[in-house]
C-alpha cells in the first residue's frame, strides 16, 4: 500500500511539474512578444 501511494504522489508531482514547465514557458513566450511590440 505505502508503494502504491510512493509512485502515485511521485507521477502527480512529475506530471505537475511538467505543467508548470509549460506554463512557464509560454508566460516566457508572452514577454518577449511584448518586448518586441514595446
Amino acid at each position: 500500500m505505502h508503494g502504491i501511494l510512493a509512485s502515485t504522489s511521485r507521477s502527480l508531482m512529475a506530471r505537475f511539474a511538467h505543467e508548470s514547465f509549460r506554463v512557464n514557458l509560454s508566460l516566457i513566450e508572452l514577454m518577449n512578444m511584448f518586448r518586441i511590440l514595446i
